[in-house]
Order: structure tokens, then C-alpha cells, then sequence
């Protein structure tokens, strides 16, 4: 079974859906990315960043539903700009400067994976 990306989208109470997100939404979410084509990439490119692997997806598609209450299917650039710029300088410390050189490649190939599954999960919602 494929990854749904939507599967927040159809959870109506607040809490039960962050409960739904931290315990299976972010779990499957990084395991798909882990194992698509775009997920193998990156990890191929870093190594050593396996042992990583979606911390900064995760921390990204939290924030953006928890501050913005807008889900990946429905993420607009915008969304993304606030939780880069705003969101991420304000919430999270970095134990050294450098980990701050992870975010972008690790968000770059799963944006890819999203926008590419977003779509049609949404199509199949309706």
C-alpha cells in the first residue's frame, strides 16, 4: 500500500490528528521517502545522513501543521517560506552551526517526492 498523503486531511479533531501525526503519518512519511527513488538519491549523496533521515521532513510537515494547520497536500509556497524562515530560526537550536547545512538537501529530494504524490492522493480523497 501506497503512502496517503492525505490521511490528516480526513481527521477533523486537532489533537487526535497530531496524535495521528507524530505516531503514524511522520513514521510512514519518512519510511516512503526513505525507499522512493528521490529518498535513495540523497541518500547515496550523503551517507552519512542516514541515521537522520527525516528529521528535517519531519520537523517540517509538524510545524507546518501544528503553527499553520495546513497539511502537505494543501501546503502552499508561502507555507513553506513561514516554516523555513520564520518557523525553524525561532523553534529549533542547532547543537552546531553546520547542521543547518542538512535541512535544505533533505527538504529538497522528499519536496520532490511530495509534489509528485500530492496530487493524486488528493484526487483520491474526493
Amino acid at each position: 500500500m501506497s503512502f496517503q498523503f492525505n490521511q490528516i486531511d480526513r481527521i477533523k479533531d486537532f489533537d487526535k490528528a497530531i496524535e495521528a501525526l507524530e505516531s503514524e503519518y511522520l513514521p510512514g512519511l519518512v519510511e516512503a521517502f526513505g525507499n522512493s527513488p528521490e529518498g535513495q538519491a540523497y541518500l547515496n549523496s550523503q551517507p552519512a545522513e542516514e541515521a537522520y533521515l527525516g528529521d528535517w521532513v519531519g520537523n517540517f510537515v509538524y510545524f507546518g501543521y501544528s503553527y499553520l494547520n495546513v497539511t502537505l497536500p494543501k501546503m502552499q509556497k508561502r507555507d513553506a517560506e513561514v516554516i523555513l524562515q520564520q518557523l525553524f530560526p525561532s523553534k529549533i537550536a542547532l547543537s552546531e552551526p553546520d547542521d543547518a547545512n542538512r535541512i535544505v538537501p533533505e527538504l529538497t529530494p522528499s519536496g520532490s517526492l511530495c509534489s509528485g504524490n500530492t496530487n493524486s492522493a488528493t484526487a483520491a480523497k474526493s
